[in-house]
């Protein structure tokens, strides 16, 4: 895969300016760079040979969400995510790199330094080491806490149900090392029911490699994660991260061959934890008042769905359909930026007079909480599987 793979599709780019309406980093910077138009420009000026790959120019391919807004309003359809990924992958192979967005997403994907990760955050936890660090008032450190804090805890189970449908789990990165809340709701709430959790030893899904055009690192996860997948009996692959779940959708589009046959035989199985929640009739006991749904820019149209009807008993105020500012690494790599775009998001939520915020993402978590701080509101930010349990 190659950045002249995409000449035409580059070319076909007919600068209508329709992604400037949709993309919110340009929203932010107001610069060509931040938006797919001016990023055509550019790679269309490398593809003539009327400019060169450099460090500025991964600079502007970095400056994306990757939330494909977008390409889905692109009126000539193409593929901006994969084009500019496709860019920073020959940037990669020709010694450009990001090494502040490559290093973190290379340590998610080693499951050895991750059990290490974990070690060391349990210990901050369990010392109390941020709550010690919060004497400084540093904002930071309140999102540090508020991400780590363990809201939902194992419960012992009452009464085992006969179990028809098995559900084999991806937790992802979150779920594994950093905080177990979203697993623990899942189990809780799947014990009386007919569907029976299946664990396996997955590794990260991948999108930070994806999302830093490390594509020979990715490849290497998707099949690891497809291997071990089929090694287990189960009638669905669950998922309760959005972004986890598209990300394991696209694996086909990146391999070949009989793994590539093996990704698509997969694809039927794989859903949400919501969507499942909806085949067994789950009916949660929920009435919320004032409560706002952020769908994370990877959630599609079977999981909304699904979240609409188990929702369907709270009264949904309505905010902006716009991006969390987080997308993973960009909220560390691009703080400034995700901070003005996170505060955009926040300052929609207040104005719905929202007494809680729900989405199915951990990093929009982040992205949510980080706008809500900055604008000083203390409205509530959880995983609807954990308000469900």
């Amino acid at each position: 895969m190659k950045l002249n793979d995409y000449k035409e599709e580059i070319y076909k780019c007919s600068g209508c300016g329709q992604c400037q309406g949709v993309c919110p980093v340009y929203e932010a910077l107001k610069k060509e760079c931040a938006v797919s138009r001016g990023k055509f420009k550019l790679l269309n000026a490398i593809l003539n040979n009327d400019a060169k790959y450099s460090k500025k120019v991964l600079e502007y391919m970095d400056l994306c969400l990757h939330c494909n807004k977008c390409s889905l309003f692109c009126p000539s359809g193409i593929n901006a995510q994969k084009i500019i990924e496709t860019a920073q992958f020959d940037m990669l192979k020709n010694g450009i790199k990001n090494q502040k967005k490559l290093f973190p997403a290379r340590i998610l994907a080693n499951k050895k330094l991750m059990k290490f990760a974990k070690i060391f955050i349990d210990i901050i936890r369990n010392f109390k080491i941020l709550e010690m660090i919060n004497l400084f008032n540093c904002p930071n450190n309140k999102l540090s806490r508020y991400f780590l804090k363990i809201k939902v805890k194992p419960q012992a189970e009452k009464k085992p149900s006969a179990k028809t449908i098995k559900a084999l789990y991806f937790k992802g990165c979150i779920n594994n090392y950093v905080n177990p809340s979203n697993q623990n709701a899942i189990k809780n709430i799947l014990q009386n029911t007919p569907a029976e959790i299946i664990e396996a030893d997955f590794n990260c899904c991948g999108l930070p490699l994806k999302s830093a055009g490390d594509f020979e690192c990715f490849k290497e996860i998707a099949r690891e994660n497809i291997k071990t997948a089929l090694e287990k009996d189960f009638d669905y692959l669950i998922f309760d991260c959005a972004s986890c779940k598209s990300t394991f959708l696209s694996y086909a589009e990146y391999i070949d061959g009989k793994e590539k046959e093996k990704a698509e035989e997969l694809t039927p199985k794989i859903i949400s934890i919501y969507e499942l929640l909806d085949i067994i009739n789950y009916k949660p006991a929920l009435k919320c008042d004032k409560i706002a749904v952020h769908y994370p820019c990877h959630a599609d149209i079977k999981e909304k769905s699904a979240i609409k009807k188990l929702l369907s008993d709270c009264n949904i105020v309505e905010t902006e359909d716009t991006c969390c500012g987080a997308a993973g690494s960009f909220l560390f790599d691009n703080n400034k930026i995700s901070k003005e775009i996170s505060s955009k998001k926040a300052e929609s939520i207040i104005r719905s007079d929202a007494n809680c915020v729900v989405t199915t993402c951990p990093s929009c978590i982040l992205g949510l909480k980080q706008g809500l701080i900055k604008q000083k509101s203390d409205i509530e930010v959880c995983q609807l599987i954990e308000l469900l349990n």
